[in-house]
């Protein structure tokens, strides 16, 4: 097998402007000239730029060589065009002499824009047969505070009329739990003496025993029940504010 040599073209980016090469960006550009055939002598070309690309070339570029008439005369020397160029004229004109085409790219060339808005034409066009849009409000913290405020007063009239009336409901249930606890079923079993005397002595001794074991079962559930009402309007109290609390983030995230 005979070895082949591989062969390859050495390429190297052209340098513009400010060391710029175009080995490493594609916008470098540098002024354009004319060549003269004869000494190789380079006359620039106003506004004219050349570069790693014909379109950025273009885009960097101005038009101030159409404004100046010897520019033009030095373009239809070097083109062999013979017919006479009239230059631009900067009064026409709401652009500057040294304005990109790109900045003329990003108006459209336009010089001046005329608006006439005429409504009723435009849905006579269109016809259209509902129109709506829609508005994105920000958070606004003043409108928060004040609808915060609004949902607590509301709140306070709503609790000083509902909590009365749980905590007289919650009140009647413990007294009716009460009764079913603290009821008294009469002992029958008691033993007859032949003695009259020993009899009601008996007879006082479980009366006055009855009433000893009523009042302090009294004493016991009083304070079960006053424990029990504090307890049930704590509960009451955190489940409303939790809950004012949740409806407050919800509104102001929406």
């Amino acid at each position: 097998m005979t070895g082949t040599k591989s062969r390859y073209a050495y390429t190297e980016g052209m340098i513009y402007d400010d060391e710029c090469s175009c080995g490493l960006y594609s916008n470098c550009t540098t002024q354009a000239t004319f060549v003269d055939e004869n000494s190789s002598k380079t006359t620039p070309v106003k506004g004219l730029k050349i570069g790693c690309t014909p379109s950025e070339s273009f885009r960097l570029s101005t038009l101030e060589c159409f404004y100046d008439q010897s520019c033009l005369n030095l373009i239809e020397n070097y083109t062999n065009y013979h017919n006479s160029s009239t230059p631009l004229s900067t009064i026409s004109s709401r652009f500057p002499e040294n304005a990109t085409i790109d900045e003329l790219i990003k108006n459209l060339f336009n010089e001046q824009w005329f608006n006439q808005s005429n409504y009723s034409s435009y849905y006579e066009q269109c016809s259209p047969l509902l129109c709506s849009y829609t508005n994105i409000e920000r958070l606004n913290i003043f409108y928060t505070i004040t609808l915060f405020l609004a949902l607590q007063g509301g709140l306070t009239i709503i609790l000083d009329w509902i909590c009365p009336k749980l905590v007289r409901i919650v009140s009647a249930v413990n007294r009716y739990r009460k009764r079913q606890r603290t009821s008294i079923h009469p002992d029958n079993s008691l033993e007859i003496s032949s003695d009259s005397s020993v009899i009601h002595n008996t007879t006082l001794n479980v009366e006055i025993t009855t009433t000893n074991n009523i009042t302090s079962e009294g004493i016991i559930i009083s304070p079960i029940r006053r424990y029990s009402n504090i307890i049930s309007i704590i509960v009451l109290l955190t489940v409303l504010i939790v809950g004012v609390i949740i409806f407050s983030i919800y509104y102001a995230q929406h």
